[in-house]
């Protein structure tokens, strides 16, 4: 009705009582039309989780046989027994003498059409010296994003949009380079 109407004349949009919102009117007036513009309804950010590690994991990524390390790290599910608060662990062990990296690389992760992947993360016993990276790799090792995680107490979403259609991989490299302790990283929420 709008576009007709408005094709033929001037149509002035009029809210009246206290849930008017001016930003919706303005595609109902067509008296001070200056360019485009538009709206969004809806969370364009909507995410299906497929590893939250509840219940020490299930299958592929959701659990610690989804994961290979190359180090002396090791890869484990931390259950809180009956909470939503369980995570993979992810530790790099302090080496005697030089300090290596332990690398840690998810099962693959499908994305049906163009897409994201996002994660959450923490580190434990993160000291001077330390370091934790991470990369999104695709089905040919070519590397899609990267970045430093740096020292968080408490959960942190990292989110890597734009994907195309295909297989990934999560890559973690984890290096305790300090003198004292093992570097500990938590994954959790694993979405895409």
């Amino acid at each position: 009705a709008f576009k007709s109407l408005s094709s033929i004349s001037s149509v002035n949009a009029i809210g009246i009582g206290n849930g008017v919102n001016k930003e919706y009117l303005q595609f109902f007036d067509n008296t001070n039309k200056i360019g485009e513009s538009s709206i969004v309804f809806g969370n364009l950010d909507s995410y299906t989780t497929i590893a939250s590690f509840s219940n020490r994991g299930t299958n592929g990524i959701d659990s610690e046989a989804g994961w290979t390390n190359i180090g002396d790290g090791s890869v484990a599910i931390v259950d809180n027994k009956n909470t939503k608060n369980d995570y993979l662990k992810l530790v790099d062990n302090r080496d005697t003498g030089t300090q290596k990296a332990t690398t840690f690389t998810s099962q693959d992760i499908v994305l049906d059409k163009a897409g994201a992947i996002k994660f959450e993360y923490k580190t434990a016993n993160y000291k001077d010296g330390d370091s934790v990276s991470y990369k999104i790799i695709d089905e040919n090792g070519e590397t899609k994003a990267s970045g430093t995680l740096t020292n968080k107490s408490s959960f942190n979403s990292i989110e890597t949009k734009n994907l195309a259609s295909g297989k990934y991989k999560i890559v973690f490299e984890v290096k305790d380079g300090s003198q004292s302790g093992n570097l500990e990283l938590h994954i959790d929420n694993i979405a895409t």
